[in-house]
């Protein structure tokens, strides 16, 4: 997919492109530098300065991002336009590659994740602008990197993750300076919406950070200006410019001419009203280019003082061209033919979209893309009272994909939750032809436990006056199990509803700890309407930070005599939970799943060529820096003795997903005997793994495990006592 996707573009960009270009280049401005930026990066190459034309003044009409940057590849590759094109096509799959990222922590399906780059990749608009030299496509790249780095902000609440995405706004800011004021809109957001996550203070200094890094890399613009001008000039000095364009656009817009002749009377216009009000400029035939920098924000500052009193006096003129900005955003093209093709490209996204977003609505996930939807609305509120055209939505596409593609993967058969779970409650067995249970108590139990599933997906109603089938508290227990959970909703109710089951068919003494990991979705909320009907199960409520602090979690408050953790997707069948305890039975302190031995003929595992592949190259370096003699480590399914558990994971250190190798060599530093049994493995959809950035980091946690344990034999002969006791 990926080839025949790169394949496309390379087709687009120099082949159907330049067919087509003088047919469409007046209405799509294609193989060519649109608004002036070309003369900006010609200028600095050739060491005349941030200036259109060598003879007039230095500029603050545009932003310096995209023009350094086009200086830059003239600079290393030559002034040919085809490194510009290949410097798209590059800049958009790394987008797609973001994208796919930002799917991972908005929704729980990974398909979404494929499907939102595809849909981006395929787009019309990105095509189009991938073959001109606008600055769409690095802008849409910085804003999905941006937004990206809100959702880590917003996961962890560390300074840290603000300094990062400061600097990366401050770098946005520079290309356009749209996103400037969106810290403060952010900061309202996290103190009415998220105020439960942090307290005020720690928003205000986050924010505060956020606002000042981003000035930080915005200050040798702002000095520069300062020194031409005396004034305090942080963004582009276009402001004027762009709002007399759009308010004379959308007062003419349905006089049957054209968009691109109306911005050339605008443009004829603001040249008429320079020259009446004295100034001395250089007429390009759109822009007025003056001959000293300070007259460029004087006359910016004229025309934006003429266009708000016009609105002044007709209000009713503010609404309709407020309301028609709202609309050529998505659509507007230089001629109504472009608009009209525009509209069959944009209409089929919005709706695909419109219909995501209230799948995800429905299913109580508004609180999860909020941030997403604000940082849209932000961007389209900012152009809609002063200029609006369909290439300004570019870089909101790839945010549109993600609603559309988590339509489309509902319409690949994806069935609601409510049937989800009734499928589950069916599979497991225990509901009879009248929806009645076969059994007495502990089937009672399973279905009072879907019921409870059902209810919460539905409305999210308490369970009230409803009585606990099991009311004290469970002090005796054989098997506890840890089910580590981070967006869990869908996959939980099966694998607990399932283990529940298995367990009374075993007739074991069990209880089922819940480790929810700061879930975004109604993982917890799911976890604690199961808790409230069954002592059996219990739920714990972690901050998000990684997989291995939830299994700590879990594992240090699990009461059973042998304690396994095991992952929400249900990969390794119950039916291997025999054979781990067998082995801890017959003395071993811990009991790991093994999906690279097979001693056994009947041991099955289902995976890709891929992770076998990544599996194998993870598990040589596993060996290199921690471990020894141990062929997986990475199996969600292990086994310790109560008193082996306290002793490793209350070493634990590791919050990753690299956990794993941390518990196996405190065990092997404690001198705890370690048992690897084959099991059978089935990969499931939905992993929350990312092979590439998860196993980069996984390669860095085992890396410092060493380190991190230097002090651990001394450790070991305070502790001597309290491993004697975890072998009994």
């Amino acid at each position: 997919m990926s080839v025949a996707l790169i394949a496309l573009h390379f087709i687009v960009l120099f082949a159907i492109s330049n067919a087509f270009t003088t047919h469409a280049s007046s209405a799509y401005n294609q193989n060519g530098v649109t608004d002036g930026y070309d003369q900006l990066a010609d200028n600095l190459l050739h060491g005349h300065g941030y200036r259109f034309y060598p003879q007039t003044a230095l500029t603050m009409m545009r932003e310096p991002g995209f023009p350094v940057f086009l200086a830059g590849l003239g600079l290393l590759f030559g002034p040919a336009f085809t490194v510009i094109k290949i410097a798209n096509v590059l800049m958009a799959f790394a987008t797609a590659g973001l994208l796919a990222l930002l799917c991972r922590r908005l929704w729980d399906d990974l398909l979404v994740s494929y499907i939102a780059p595809i849909l981006f990749l395929l787009h019309p608009g990105v095509l189009l602008a991938e073959c001109r030299g606008g600055l769409e496509i690095l802008y849409g790249l910085l804003t999905t990197l941006l937004v990206l780095l809100l959702y880590k902000c917003l996961e962890n609440g560390k300074w840290g993750s603000y300094i990062l995405a400061g600097s990366v706004l401050g770098i946005t800011v520079l290309v356009r300076s749209v996103p400037m004021f969106f810290p403060l809109f952010w900061g309202v957001y996290l103190l009415v919406g998220e105020r439960r996550r942090s307290s005020a203070a720690a928003t205000v200094r986050n924010t505060a950070i956020m606002i000042l890094f981003m000035f930080a890399f915005l200050s040798p613009w702002i000095i520069r200006n300062y020194s031409l001008t005396k004034k305090f000039v942080p963004t582009a000095s276009v402001m004027g410019v762009s709002a007399h364009a759009g308010q004379y656009i959308d007062t003419h817009l349905f006089s049957g001419k054209p968009w691109w002749l109306l911005d050339r009377e605008a443009a004829r216009e603001r040249a008429q009203l320079a020259t009446d009000a004295g100034f001395h400029f250089e007429d390009d035939f759109y822009y007025q280019t003056f001959y000293q920098s300070p007259d460029e924000l004087k006359f910016s500052k004229f025309l934006l003082n003429r266009v708000v009193g016009e609105y002044r006096q007709h209000p009713l003129l503010f609404v309709k061209c407020v309301s028609l900005n709202l609309v050529n955003f998505w659509i507007a093209g230089k001629t109504w033919l472009a608009t009209a093709i525009n509209l069959l490209v944009q209409l089929p996204y919005l709706v695909l979209g419109f219909l995501g977003l209230r799948i995800a609505i429905r299913r109580r996930l508004g609180k999860i893309v909020a941030p997403l939807l604000l940082f849209m609305a932000y961007t389209i509120a900012v152009y809609a009272p002063i200029l609006a055209q369909a290439r300004y939505s570019i870089p909101l596409i790839p945010f549109v994909s993600i609603f559309a593609a988590i339509y489309l993967c509902g319409l690949l058969g994806k069935t609601s939750t409510e049937e989800q779970l009734d499928t589950t409650v069916a599979s497991a067995g225990v509901m009879d032809d009248r929806g009645r249970i076969a059994d007495e108590e502990d089937d009672q139990v399973l279905v009072a436990q879907s019921r409870a599933g059902k209810e919460s997906y539905m409305d999210l109603r308490p369970l009230a006056g409803v009585e606990d089938e099991n009311p004290n508290q469970r002090n005796d227990v054989q098997i506890s199990f840890v089910i580590p959970a981070y967006n869990e909703q869908n996959r939980l109710p099966r694998t607990v509803l399932e283990t529940i089951g298995w367990c009374s068919a075993q007739k074991l003494d069990y209880e089922i700890v819940i480790a929810d990991d700061g879930s975004q979705d109604e993982t917890l909320k799911l976890a604690r309407l199961f808790e409230a009907r069954d002592s059996r199960v219990r739920a714990l409520a972690c901050p998000h930070m990684g997989k291995g602090s939830a299994v700590r979690m879990g594992m240090l408050n699990a009461r059973g005599r042998y304690i396994l953790f095991m992952d929400a997707d249900g990969a390794t069948p119950l039916d291997e939970t025999i054979k781990l305890l067998s082995a801890l039975e017959s003395g071993y302190d811990v009991a790991i799943g093994s999906r690279a031995l097979h001693g056994e003929s009947e041991v099955k595992v289902q995976t890709s060529i891929h992770r076998r592949i990544i599996g194998r190259v993870f598990a040589f370096f596993v060996n290199l820096f921690a471990i020894q003699g141990i062929a997986d480590t990475q199996c969600g399914f292990k086994m310790f003795s109560h008193g082996a558990a306290m002793e490793i994971f209350s070493r634990q250190k590791t919050l990753g997903f690299a956990f794993d190798v941390e518990a196996l060599f405190i065990a092997r530093q404690l001198s705890l005997s370690v048992c690897e049994v084959p099991v059978n493995w089935v990969a499931q959809p939905g992993s929350k793994v990312n092979l590439v950035s998860d196993s980069i980091r996984m390669l860095w946690d085992i890396s410092r495990i060493r380190w991190q344990h230097l002090r651990f034999k001394h450790n070991v002969s305070l502790s001597s006592r309290a491993v004697e006791m975890a072998r009994k």
